[in-house]
């Protein structure tokens, strides 16, 4: 594939671990400070009204709301995204001073079967990572549980179960493969760096999930995330890119 790649620095700091989805579940809760000041959550929008994560209902009013690295509005947010949110909290209520989303794999679908009859799950691969949707518990944009078919670009917000399998709560669709232009991202922890000592950079190469991430040049590849422009076996990262 001709592809043009971004790579971001994830650190694994229990934040940014628990924004990931990584360790399972359905959210999870980082504190610090006394009575809940600077609390970190990390959990599934079930409603709006301001958003409601955890059973939490967080004010929203003066947050800054981060899309996929972007700056974006609650507007842009939707039921069934994982999202991490920083405030304060009394009882069920808060007020988040931050909420961020960003998808935990974005590419074409692969591996999808034939829907059997009566079926509830379906089962299918998204640039290397495996993903089960739920045909209740999933939300669906732009495409239904029973309408998803091979080449259908998505994004995907949800948990890793225990056997690393991306358990989806979101689903959307934003396209169809069209190789060579499709925009993609993923996360995963890097192995394989062709570098001296485990490392790469440009000219060299590395893996993420199965997929190989080539680094060209600097007019292909951006490394101004990773610190020194060297990505090291271990790194957890987000490679963003066209496929």
């Amino acid at each position: 594939m001709n592809t043009v790649w971004k790579l971001i620095l994830v650190a694994l700091s229990a934040a940014l671990v628990a924004l990931s989805g990584c360790g399972g579940g359905g959210g999870s809760d980082v504190v610090g400070g006394i009575g809940g000041t600077g609390k970190i959550a990390s959990g599934t929008i079930t409603g709006f009204g301001s958003i409601f994560v955890n059973g939490v209902e967080y004010n929203t009013d003066s947050a800054s709301i981060e899309v996929d690295d972007s700056s974006g509005a609650e507007s842009d947010l939707r039921l069934g995204m994982v999202v991490t949110v920083t405030g304060t909290v009394n009882d069920s209520t808060g007020n988040a001073s931050s909420v961020v989303y960003d998808n935990e794999v974005e590419g074409p679908v692969s591996g999808l079967a034939a829907l059997p009859v009566g079926a509830t799950t379906r089962s299918f691969t998204v640039l290397g990572t495996d993903v089960v949707v739920d045909a209740t518990g999933t939300i669906f944009d732009n495409v239904t549980f029973d309408t998803l078919v091979n080449n259908d670009v998505v994004e995907i917000s949800g948990f890793f179960d225990a056997l690393g399998v991306l358990q989806a709560t979101y689903i959307e669709k934003t396209g169809d493969f069209d190789p060579g232009t499709t925009e993609v991202q993923l996360k995963g922890t890097v192995t394989g760096a062709t570098g001296a000592g485990g490392t790469a950079s440009f000219g060299e190469s590395f893996v993420v999930n199965g997929i190989t991430v080539n680094i060209g040049d600097l007019n292909s590849t951006d490394l101004s995330d990773v610190p020194g422009g060297v990505v090291t076996d271990g790194m957890f990262v987000e490679v963003k890119g066209l496929w």
